[in-house]
């Protein structure tokens, strides 16, 4: 398409849209699809209204969770067994006067050991394409 005389824009044209595009996204995305954080910071634009949340359980009590998100402690007013401690959390919800959350809709997840043996895979491959090429010497070969 180009010839070489315009590498230079090949490469840096490209760069520069997805650079615009990130830049956009981090602007106009918090507006568009609030997080805890920025509904705090203007709370009184957000209550009552559905924000989205998400971080690790670190406290079940009877009748709310404290969820760690972005460094931050949140109250959600939801019931839980003792085995989801340490899982994930992450969805939809309403907040409230307290700045504590009502959940709409979430999502609990604790993929770790999955993660784990996922990550494994490309080790197998890598080692069997080592030993392909090269064979270790055997006890009888330096008889």
């Amino acid at each position: 398409m180009f010839s070489d005389k315009y590498k230079f824009l090949k490469i840096t044209i490209p760069l520069l849209l997805i650079l615009l595009a990130v830049f956009y996204g981090e602007i106009k995305g918090p507006t568009l699809f609030p997080g805890y954080l920025e509904a705090i910071k203007a709370s009184e634009l957000y209550f009552g209204k559905e924000i989205g949340f998400g971080g690790k359980i670190i406290e079940i009590q009877n009748s709310f969770i404290l969820v760690k998100s972005d460094k931050e402690i949140v109250r959600v007013n939801l019931a839980l067994p003792q085995k989801y401690l340490n899982y994930q959390i992450s969805g939809m919800a309403l907040l409230q006067k307290d700045l504590s959350l009502e959940p709409v809709k979430y999502h609990l997840s604790n993929l770790r050991k999955y993660k784990i043996f996922i990550s494994l895979i490309p080790l197998v491959a890598i080692s069997y394409l080592f030993f392909k090429k090269y064979r270790l010497p055997s006890k009888n070969t330096y008889q």
